[in-house]
């Protein structure tokens, strides 16, 4: 694999125009029956551009990806970044006041959307005064002048390629644990760059450093019969999706294969990975890995097992995923490598390899070069002292700030040595070998008469019990310590668990004011259809529901 000092500086529709032209007649994605080329992909993203420039958007105008995964999605990026402008991903589940803020945010001139969420575009329309056109996926033209996304492509011809710039706006919205969402701001080049690393690294190929090799890069593994073949599962809408699960396959020449149904199943999932012989599948930690492995193990014992040996590598990020769940999958998919990413969409802050014959403990990750554990003053943590400190990370992925927030962006990043670092928040402390454990996030920290537990780190052990289905745990109000500890659990379908197993377990690693006092078990598990935890919605679940376990 090639290691070259930093990131090349790329962008990413030119890369994507230089795979067209190397492999015109291969696969570029497909969804519920429809397959499109490479160049199909780029003649309607072209024309697509050149309909939205003659509605008078220019370098840096702002389009809004109001749409579930679709080729829609992946269409109306590419033709975004042809014409120079910022693609944005605009939460499908947003409605009403969370929608017309972010489309204000983001000075949004222009939006696609899924025609089933047309009324609420209607809605927030008349409040957007830069907004100079509507495209729907669909056709029930409920939002007043807007277009369908048809009609646009089949009546413009091809906008003629232009030269672009690595300083292109790249931008990708965050909803964050707290408050309204924040775009974070980044360089294109150096997060196509990065994403062009990753590519390569999965597919120990040397890293196309021009637009050229990209073109040269997707041609050989053509020739050689290894363009990668990506199942994607998570939303585009989210990072993990996106980089993970389309950019970083299409960038080497792949292939991007979208659920039919845009609620996750684990059958189909397998079912996809079997049939397109998958090289790649890209998950939301164990939110989706449990189900897998469930039916992995389900489909085996009753004599129909799935065949996903295929896949090469699974990628997950910004989710716990436990070590239990990587092994199941490895049994089936023995030569993949499982790819866990520790960071956000602010920066990326390391990954944990697992193998069949390696299966690193859950938290525990490899940091990025750049990445550093430090104390409140801004000093570096030694290796194995068991201090806990700040997670600040570098490197092309990593945001350079908050669009419009400039004082969330100086409390996030940081200067430190000229190098522009990232502070999410996120706590670890560093190990003696150098690898770092996570423990969690400020914003998810729970204060219990003075003493700081980090909810993922109960949660990551507690996810790791025989029985449990899924976990989520938060603080709730408590008179006298100020918080405590509470968690919502699901059982593994046919198991039957207790407060008191619950609590025995997590004693067993645990101090005792880090056991939860409160505990609900229930099958009406509040996650998001993307797999991200409800945090809100597991304490309305505790605070409704609140039944005291034994005292720890």
């Amino acid at each position: 694999m090639d290691k070259p000092l930093g990131a090349p500086l790329l962008h990413l529709a030119d890369v994507y125009e230089a795979v067209a032209d190397a492999i015109p007649d291969a696969r570029v994605m497909a969804w519920r029956g429809v397959e499109r080329t490479w160049a199909e992909f780029e003649d309607r993203a072209a024309r697509l551009a050149q309909a939205m420039t003659a509605a008078g958007l220019t370098r840096g105008s702002v389009v809004a990806l109001y749409l579930h995964n679709s080729p829609a999605y992946l269409e109306g990026q590419f033709a975004t970044l042809k014409f120079r402008g910022t693609p944005i991903n605009a939460n499908y589940r947003y409605v009403a006041d969370e929608l017309a803020y972010l489309l204000d945010n983001c000075d949004a001139e222009a939006v696609i959307y899924d025609g089933e969420l047309a009324d609420r575009v209607a809605a927030v329309a008349g409040k957007l005064p830069k907004l100079k056109l509507l495209i729907e996926v669909g056709d029930s033209r409920a939002a007043p002048g807007s277009h369908t996304l048809e009609e646009l492509i089949a009546a413009n011809g091809k906008m003629a390629r232009i030269e672009r710039s690595p300083d292109d706006l790249h931008m990708t919205y965050t909803g964050g644990t707290t408050g309204m969402p924040k775009g974070v701001r980044n360089a294109i080049g150096k997060m196509a760059g990065g994403v062009m690393m990753i590519a390569a690294g999965g597919l120990g190929a040397a890293v196309a450093r021009t637009h050229a090799q990209a073109g040269d890069l997707a041609k050989r593994l053509r020739d050689e019969g290894r363009l990668p073949v990506s199942v994607v599962t998570p939303p585009f809408m989210h990072a993990t999706g996106m980089v993970y699960g389309s950019m970083a396959p299409m960038m080497a020449g792949g292939c991007c294969v979208m659920l039919d149904d845009w609620s996750f199943t684990a059958e189909e999932t397998l079912s996809l990975i079997q049939r397109e012989r998958a090289t790649s599948l890209t998950i939301a930690g164990d939110v989706m890995a449990r189900p897998i492995s469930a039916e992995l193990e389900a489909a085996a014992a009753a004599g129909r097992p799935y065949d996903i040996s295929s896949l090469r590598a699974v990628y997950s990020a910004g989710m716990i995923w436990t070590a239990p769940t990587k092994r199941v999958i490895l049994k089936y998919a023995p030569d993949a490598t499982l790819i866990d990413v520790v960071g956000s969409s602010e920066g990326h802050v390391g990954t944990s390899f697992a193998t069949r014959d390696n299966i690193p403990d859950t938290g525990v990750f490899t940091p990025n070069a750049t990445t550093k554990v430090l104390r409140a003053d801004g000093s570096e943590i030694a290796p194995g002292s068991g201090e806990r400190g700040l997670l600040a990370c570098a490197g092309p992925i990593t945001g350079t700030g908050y669009h419009k927030d400039p004082e969330k962006s100086a409390k996030t990043y940081k200067a430190i040595g000229g190098v522009n670092y990232v502070m999410a928040g996120d706590w670890a402390t560093i190990e003696a070998d150098g690898s770092i454990r996570f423990l969690g996030r400020d914003s998810s920290c729970i204060n219990t008469g003075g003493e700081k537990v980090f909810a993922e780190e109960v949660e990551n052990l507690i996810l790791r019990m025989p029985g449990v289905a899924d976990a989520i745990v938060v603080g709730v109000p408590d008179e006298r310590f100020g918080e405590s500890v509470a968690a919502v659990v699901k059982a593994a379908e046919g198991v039957e668990l207790t407060h008191k197993a619950i609590q025995d377990w997590v004693r067993t690693e645990l101090a005792g004011y880090k056991v939860p006092r409160h505990i609900v078990i229930t099958d009406d598990f509040p996650r998001s259809p993307n797999g991200k935890s409800d945090i809100q919605g597991a304490k309305r679940t505790v605070q409704a529901r609140l039944e005291p376990a034994v005292a720890s």
